[in-house]
This record gives structure tokens, C-alpha cells and sequence, in this order.
């Protein structure tokens, strides 16, 4: 006869599905490698802080692409850069979220600069990347709009805002859409 028995199928899928989680195995394995998945982060400051923070991501951490350093006061004589390369200033760090994926932005500023980093909030607040403060300067700028804490390695962060339709947020829209 020409049916399957019941076993066979049963052996049939079980081949099938192993076969399937291998070959998906190989091929994120693959992307992965190659940083299809990898979040760019930006860190702005340069001082001390941005120092510790930047060396952290530029030390090859898993899944994360370091963009750089950028900071508003990176002409000779400002501040002493902790031997960073500034990529920009704040207007340079808004155009290159723009105009290409940045996934998130942590502010590194000492603990005397509160309003700076809330007026660095602000101009960060219409991006499309999540924005996060280092949480020992994090406190009193803050306060109740902080979305919650993360880290980074050993870097400890406090979530200002959170990227719009993060995570799986983007595919509960799409259902809703389509059920709507």
C-alpha cells in the first residue's frame, strides 16, 4: 500500500523539524557573525565616565557595534577627552541616528551635570533609539520617567526612554493591525 504508517510519519516529522533546526542553527550562527543582529550603541560625553563606558564597548561585546563618542564639548581646551576620539557633537550624534539605524544612545556625563544631561534628554527624546542614562548620574535627572534599568556588561544603566515598537512590541502592532 501506499500510505505511511503512522510510525513512518511520525519519523518523517522528527527528520524534518531536526533537519529545519539545523539548518536555522547554521544560518543565525551565520548572521550573527556576520553583526546582522548586533545594536549600534553611541555614547556621548568624554570624560572619565564615557572613558569607562566606551572602553567597555569597544572591548568586542557580544552583539553590540560601537559607533563612537561624541560630545559638545570636544574643542581643544574644553575638556580633557580621557583620550577618546569624538566623533561629533550632539547635532552630529541626532543626524547619524537619523539618517542610519542607532539602536541606543547612553549619556556618560559626570555627576555635577544634571542639567546638561537633562537638556541632552530632551534633544534625544524624538530619536528612534533607546536612550540611557549611567545610573550614578542617572538619579536626580531622571526621576519618575525612567522606563526601568539595564546593563551592559558591568555597566549599570538607567532606561529614559525605550525605543517605540522594541523588542516584540512590533509584532503585537502588526496583529493588531491585522486583526483591527
Amino acid at each position: 500500500e501506499d500510505r505511511l504508517t503512522v510510525r513512518e510519519q511520525i519519523a518523517l516529522a522528527t527528520t524534518a523539524l531536526w533537519a529545519h533546526h539545523v539548518l536555522a542553527k547554521v544560518l543565525l550562527g551565520r548572521w550573527t557573525g556576520m553583526g546582522l543582529f548586533d545594536e549600534r550603541v553611541a555614547v556621548f560625553g568624554a570624560g572619565s565616565v564615557a572613558r569607562h563606558v566606551a572602553d567597555h564597548l569597544a572591548g568586542g561585546v557580544r552583539g553590540i557595534h560601537f559607533v563612537g563618542v561624541f560630545d559638545d564639548r570636544a574643542e581643544p581646551g574644553r575638556i580633557d577627552p580621557e583620550g577618546l576620539k569624538i566623533g561629533g557633537d550632539l547635532r552630529e550624534l541626532m543626524r547619524l541616528a537619523r539618517t542610519s539605524r542607532l539602536d541606543r544612545v547612553i549619556i556618560a556625563l559626570p555627576a555635577g551635570a544634571e542639567k546638561r544631561i537633562a537638556h541632552v534628554i530632551g534633544k534625544l527624546a524624538p530619536l528612534d533609539a533607546t536612550v540611557h542614562v549611567v545610573s550614578h548620574v542617572a538619579t536626580e535627572v531622571v526621576g519618575p520617567d525612567a522606563t526601568g534599568s539595564s546593563h551592559i556588561g558591568p555597566v549599570a544603566l538607567i532606561d529614559v526612554k525605550r525605543r517605540p515598537l522594541a523588542d516584540w512590541s512590533a509584532v503585537a502592532k502588526r496583529a493588531e493591525d491585522i486583526v483591527a
